[in-house]
């Protein structure tokens, strides 16, 4: 039996499709979503439903995963990458699908594009079938890359707009205006940064719009319960602490304070 490392195509699994196209963002943040796990229920939930991490490394990750069809059957994946021939693969090692090879070219293209090329090798499909398994592989991957590429680009617009820096000390407060006037939620940009102001509870609170972890769109996103959840890896922020709910060790630290005297609003922040 092959060894679960190999990483050469398995040549007696016939490659049913194959997939290319370029992505609109750089290798770094192409490389760097590979290596993301937390991202597949959240981010690509019409595919995946939850995921277990059993290891992750440079070297890449094993997790199991259940998938967002009924009866959602549980898989075991193991994604396996060799930076120096620029490639990957996605294996099933467990489950339905059990011996799929999914095989991914990374060829940087520039500054902020990056060349994709996926072979898919599924095993024990008839040949009068492997056409329209392929095209099912394909269509999946379309919208996967889709989504990748979207939170790579605002991922990348957070970095060159410095919304994860260690915010500055010293920052003067930024009037909002009448609090009567403010319509919930209320957007501002302050000292460069862009803020969402929301009610919870008896009160008003300012946070960031994007996520401390890796720059989610928190603008996007419901206030449930007092706390705000990034829809791409599901990180839930108290706003009142700053902790996150999940326990996961991640704070959001700069959430200026929403203060009201005599009817003005604005924001003050730490020094």
């Amino acid at each position: 039996m092959a060894s679960p490392d190999r990483m050469t195509p398995d040549p007696e699994i016939p490659t049913v499709a194959t997939y290319e196209r370029t992505v609109r963002a750089s290798a770094e943040r192409v490389w760097e979503n590979v290596l993301d796990w937390e991202h597949l229920p959240w981010l690509h939930a019409d595919a995946f439903q939850t995921i277990q991490c059993e290891g992750a490394g440079r070297w890449g990750w094993r997790a199991r995963v259940s998938l967002a069809r009924p009866p959602h059957p549980e898989i075991a994946i193991e994604l396996l990458v060799d930076r120096e021939a620029s490639r990957y693969v996605t294996r099933t090692t467990e489950g339905a699908g059990a011996g799929t090879e999914i095989w991914t070219e990374v060829t940087p293209q520039g500054d902020a594009e990056t060349g994709i090329r996926v072979a898919f090798l599924v095993p024990g499909i008839a040949p009068e079938h492997r056409d329209g398994v392929g095209q099912g592989y394909v269509s999946l991957y379309t919208t996967l890359w889709d989504e990748d590429e979207d939170m790579m680009r605002e991922r990348q617009r957070a970095l060159d707009d410095g919304a994860l820096a260690r915010p500055p000390s010293g920052r003067d407060p930024v009037a909002l205006g009448p609090v009567e006037a403010l319509r919930l939620p209320h957007e501002v940009i302050a000292h460069g940064r862009r803020y969402r102001v929301v009610r919870a509870g008896e009160g008003l609170h300012a946070h960031p719009t994007a996520c401390p972890h890796l720059g989610g769109p928190l603008a996007q996103t419901d206030l449930r319960d007092g706390a705000v959840t990034c829809p791409w890896h599901g990180y839930t922020f108290d706003l009142e602490t700053g902790r996150e709910r999940g326990g996961r060790p991640c704070r959001m630290i700069d959430r200026p304070a929403v203060v009201v005297e005599a009817g003005e609003a604005r924001l003050e922040f730490d020094t």
